[in-house]
């Protein structure tokens, strides 16, 4: 029998689920919270489990996953780098229509707004680049 979970709840280990989601942390504490948050919103349509494969954190990554009972945590032992923590991930994942891989980390755009001085660079930067015939 497949059982389906409460909205905003994930899969556990056992059973199907439609999308595992595979997640590599490294020092995400900040970022962590806010992408479980947003993937429970996506629960009311289907069945995911989230899996997330920690390179060794010492920030509160770890930490801040406890506070989310429902995601599969799985301790690397140390930084075996994003490919290694991804199948770390897969194995854990279980049985899953599709798997799906998330990185926490907000790119581009977000990080330039956080550090102005780098944010300047990169306009700078560009305004150098010579133009292609």
């Amino acid at each position: 029998m497949l059982t389906t979970p409460l909205p905003g709840q994930f899969v556990g280990p056992e059973g199907l689920a439609d999308v595992a989601v595979l997640i590599v942390t490294y020092q995400s504490a900040r970022d962590v919270a806010t992408l479980v948050t947003s993937l429970r919103a996506e629960t009311a349509s289907q069945r995911l489990r989230v899996v997330v494969a920690d390179n060794a954190s010492t920030d509160g990554t770890l930490a801040a996953l406890r506070a989310h009972p429902d995601v599969i945590v799985c301790p690397t032992g140390g930084n075996l780098g994003y490919a290694a923590g991804i199948n770390v991930a897969a194995r854990a994942a279980g049985q899953a229509d599709a798997l799906l891989v998330v990185n926490p980390r907000p790119q581009g755009r977000a990080r330039l707004h956080r550090d102005p001085p780098k944010a300047e660079a990169a306009r700078r930067g560009r305004r150098r680049r010579p133009a292609n015939p």
